[in-house]
């Protein structure tokens, strides 16, 4: 991969990445996942919200890499992004969200709450992710 397509799946992988922290920091307000981990008894600490974090922008850098490898194969614009919703939410999102509600720390309406705004968030960022990458590898 030469030096201006990997400058372009870096910038299209870290705006996604945003896209996916604000969305978790606004999943976690509006669905009350606060109020589920302290009834549980977990307090939030530092390193988890670090990792969840890095995670995020971990998911947004293989996106963008993915992109990048196959958009040829995927085509361009909402035709690639609706070809990577569903795997990447049936991957990185539906299992987490599942676990946390089979060890009791989402209720049944947080955790489908939780998984519709996870397909919102995916597909926000890796629209953000093919449309940053586009705009940077047309240059």
């Amino acid at each position: 991969m030469d030096e201006a397509r990997l400058r372009s799946v870096l910038l299209a992988g870290l705006a996604a990445g945003v896209i996916l922290n604000v969305g978790g920091m606004a999943a976690a307000l509006l669905i009350g996942l606060g109020d589920s981990f302290t009834r549980a008894g977990a307090s939030p600490q530092l390193g988890g919200a670090l990792l969840h974090t890095g995670l995020r922008f971990g998911i947004g850098l293989a996106v963008a890499y993915l992109y990048a490898i196959a958009g040829r194969r995927l085509g361009e614009g909402l035709s690639a992004v609706g070809k990577l919703v569903l795997p990447v939410w049936l991957i990185g999102y539906l299992p987490p969200v599942a676990l946390l509600h089979e060890i009791g720390f989402l209720s049944r309406n947080q955790a489908v709450l939780s998984a519709a705004w996870g397909l919102v968030e995916a597909s926000a960022a890796i629209s953000m992710a093919v449309l940053v990458y586009n705009r940077l590898s047309a240059k």
